[in-house]
């Protein structure tokens, strides 16, 4: 009687599991952090009740109404997760094409000691219009080493951020057109996760382009799997997931003060360090366009390395651009981020609108 009991409610308990994942990207981490780890768990849910739903059905048990409401609930993120067709769109206007990559400061795989002369020959040959790069860095003492001098040297305009440390980490975008206005999001930011923007001029129009690196978490993987003492590590991480959104949800309301008071057509591309399950991408999603989910294929997975792969970098847009193409070149392997790269159009003469 007991076990019957408890099959009884299990699949109403899995839904009410479920719809508690799907609701956290409403909670702000501010104001409820526990919202924000929940969130990660909405693809694991979403395999539960699809696995259910056909069990159940297969057995023609009535039970498979809880897990088919559950997959019903679950619509808004299987859209932001998979697209089946990766179809390109003609669009008409100026068109302009920007990739974004987080170098991993231009480091060999799996280390940071020694500059990979890969990544600098894969960025500088790279033939995109725009290039955003995170985790930017350089060496000025060295020829070889010196990208800032090697994509001045093949044309391109440039702005990049930087912090008072060896090797000038920090952000950079380079343009084949002229650059006429510049910044940071958020100056009193002096860490290499910070927001800048470029003011672009192609042809008769100007686009603002903003190259973005949110709040890393860091995982120190290997140092945990070391621990023996399990407690102290999940403590760990559940902090840094804490402490990561609630940073991220204030990076984000500066990025929107900052745009909302631009004028022109608007790309913000880069590492946000979000998964598309987070209150912080819904927040992004309700004011622009991703270019992934519009004509991008597949899961999109930006991210390689430990520990599994995820989406977490993205390209947004405004109204006022229209999106072509998005690809992942999956060819560049050194950095544990896949570049991105999107083509846009550029809708009609906004520069005095």
């Amino acid at each position: 009687m007991f076990k019957k009991s408890r099959k009884s409610i299990l699949s109403p308990l899995i839904l009410t599991i479920s719809l508690g994942c799907y609701l956290s990207v409403k909670v702000p981490p501010g104001i409820f952090w526990p919202a924000a780890i929940l969130g990660y768990a909405i693809p694991v849910v979403v395999f539960i009740n699809l696995f259910l739903f056909v069990f159940y059905l297969l057995l023609k048990n009535r039970r498979y109404w809880f897990h088919l409401a559950g997959l019903l609930f679950a619509v808004p993120f299987i859209w932001v997760s998979f697209n089946v067709t990766g179809q390109q769109n003609p669009v008409e206007g100026t068109q302009f094409k920007l990739m974004s990559f987080n170098a991993k400061l231009f480091r060999e795989s799996e280390t940071y000691e020694k500059f990979s002369r890969e990544t600098i020959d894969w960025v500088t040959k790279d033939s995109s219009d725009i290039k955003c790069i995170q985790e930017f860095s350089y060496n000025p003492d060295n020829p070889k080493l010196d990208v800032l001098q090697m994509l001045k040297d093949r044309g391109y305009y440039h702005y990049n951020f930087q912090i008072d440390q060896k090797h000038n980490p920090g952000l950079a975008i380079f343009s084949k057109y002229p650059i006429v206005s510049r910044g940071i999001v958020n100056p009193e930011n002096t860490s290499v996760n910070n927001m800048i923007y470029a003011d672009v001029t192609i042809g008769p129009d100007t686009v603002r382009i903003y190259n973005v690196h949110l709040k890393s978490m860091r995982f120190e993987l290997e140092r945990y799997k070391e621990s023996d003492r399990l407690r102290s590590t999940m403590k760990i991480v559940i902090n840094k997931l804490r402490y990561g959104a609630i940073d991220r949800a204030y990076e984000i309301r500066k990025l929107l003060s900052h745009v909302d008071q631009c004028m022109h057509p608007v790309v913000i591309c880069g590492d946000f360090n979000e998964t598309p399950y987070s209150y912080n991408y819904f927040t992004m999603k309700s004011k622009f366009n991703n270019s992934f989910e519009e004509v991008g294929k597949g899961f999109g997975f930006t991210f390689h390395g430990q520990p599994m792969k995820l989406r977490i970098d993205h390209h947004f847009y405004n109204d006022k651009i229209e999106v072509a193409g998005y690809w992942l070149d999956h060819s560049m392997e050194v950095s544990d981020h896949y570049p991105s790269r999107a083509l846009y159009s550029i809708k009609g003469l906004h520069r005095d609108q």
